[in-house]
Order: C-alpha cells, then sequence, then structure tokens
C-alpha cells in the first residue's frame, strides 16, 4: 500500500517548523563557547572626546539619512563601578555605536557637561533605530546622566535584542549579549572582567577598552542583522509569503 503523503505545502511547513523546534532545542543546550571562533570588530574606530568632533559626525549621519529609509545604529554605554554602597552607578563614561560593520565610533563623554544638541538629534531621528541589549536602560541613564528628555527615544528609536531574539526563535529565555552572539552568530564575544570593570573615566583609554567597546557595539548591529534574516527565512520557509 502506498505511503500516504501530505500536501507539499504542509510537508514545507512541517519541515520549517521542526527545524525551528530543533534550533530552539539547540538554544537550550549548554555552548560549547572555548570552541567557538572569537567576534571581532575589524572595521574603523573612531575616538571622539570633543563636542565639536561629535557634532561633525553626527552632522554627517544626520546628511546621509536623506537617502536613507532606515538606520541600524548598535549602542552601548560603559561607565565607572562604583563599588561604594549607596553611591549608584558611576556617570556614563563612553557612548559606542556602530552605524555600520565596517565603522564604530567612541564617544568619551565623561568631562561633557551635557550632550551636543546634533547627537540628540542623531539618535531621536525617526529613521534611526538603536539595537542593543538592555537598549532602553542605556538610554534611560542617558537622560538621568545628561539631563535630558529621553521618553520619546526610548519609545520611538530602541529595538531590544532579547525581544527580538525571543519573537524570532518562538521562546521566553534571558539573553546576555555573549549569549546571543553564541547562539545566533556561532562565536564568542570575550568579555574580560578586568576590563569591564576597569576605569571608563580614565584619559587616554587604553587599547583594551577601546577594543571591549567597539566589540560589543559590533556585535549588536550584527545580531540584529542576522536575527532579521532569520525571522525572514522563518516565515518564508513556513509558507507564510
Amino acid at each position: 500500500m502506498e505511503k500516504r503523503r501530505l500536501p507539499e505545502w504542509m510537508e514545507k511547513r512541517a519541515s520549517a517548523r521542526k527545524k525551528k523546534s530543533d534550533q530552539n532545542q539547540d538554544l537550550n543546550a549548554k555552548p560549547v563557547e572555548n570552541q567557538k571562533p572569537l567576534l571581532f570588530f575589524e572595521g574603523k574606530l573612531r575616538y571622539l572626546d570633543t563636542a565639536g568632533d561629535c557634532g561633525f559626525v553626527c552632522e554627517a549621519i544626520l546628511k546621509k539619512l536623506e537617502t536613507l529609509e532606515e538606520l541600524i545604529v548598535g549602542f552601548d554605554l560603559e561607565w565607572p563601578i562604583i563599588y561604594k554602597r549607596g553611591q549608584g552607578q558611576g556617570r556614563t563614561a563612553l557612548i559606542q555605536f556602530c552605524p555600520s560593520p565596517v565603522v564604530c565610533y567612541l564617544l568619551h563623554v565623561i568631562k561633557w557637561q551635557k550632550l551636543p544638541k546634533v547627537f540628540i538629534d542623531f539618535i531621536s531621528h525617526p529613521k534611526v533605530k538603536l539595537v542593543g541589549v538592555n537598549i532602553r536602560g542605556d538610554i534611560w541613564k542617558l537622560g538621568r546622566d545628561f539631563d535630558i528628555s529621553v521618553a520619546p527615544i526610548v519609545e520611538n528609536n530602541a529595538i531590544e535584542l532579547r525581544n527580538l531574539a525571543n519573537k524570532v526563535f518562538s521562546i521566553s529565555g534571558g539573553w546576555s549579549l555573549a549569549r546571543l552572539v553564541l547562539y545566533v552568530l556561532r562565536k564568542k564575544l570575550a568579555k574580560p572582567k578586568d576590563v569591564r570593570e576597569s576605569n571608563w573615566a580614565q584619559t587616554p583609554l587604553t587599547k583594551c577598552q577601546f577594543e571591549y567597546a567597539a566589540n560589543d557595539a559590533y556585535a549588536s548591529l550584527i545580531v540584529y542583522n542576522r536575527l532579521k534574516e532569520l525571522e525572514v527565512e522563518f516565515i518564508v520557509k513556513e509558507g507564510n509569503v
């Protein structure tokens, strides 16, 4: 007796769901980090420690936005850790952002009393989306540290990578940026404690600090790009387009 076969469209959908389920099981497996290649930003790094330099860069980006539909920006902050009880967090020392996979900007803002208006215009532009892990928390911190209104930016410009990953993989999980890099990109994001907890207020910053900061912003950008690719792949394979 001939084995009964499902219609082709049902077989494709079942296959896509099985692949997605297998991938989700892999997400829950214990990662073997040491076997993965390191993720490392190899593009152009721009260090900016004056409001004038920051303004020049942001004006150029705003000009470029006139020809773009959307600009995805990997975004992150660094600040000194305060170990005294009751002292709270240190003030934002570094803002790092990658508007493309080949360039990363590091704004050393520890001595700045306020952020340039053109920078705020950039991160609040309707075509700009800031992506990262705990991105909304970072933006709220900028608002507190520099006394600016950031509620519209949190609402309109921030994309949380943890939420996007849960949506794409149809799970509810806790993610760090390093874990997202491991499972989405199959690479390892180095997070050495001595650099992460180093003095981000010092001038100049060290080479290790430059690399650490750039890697985080870069990782946020390419994790987002890959998640969006996977989202489209899953939709296509399930026959929904």
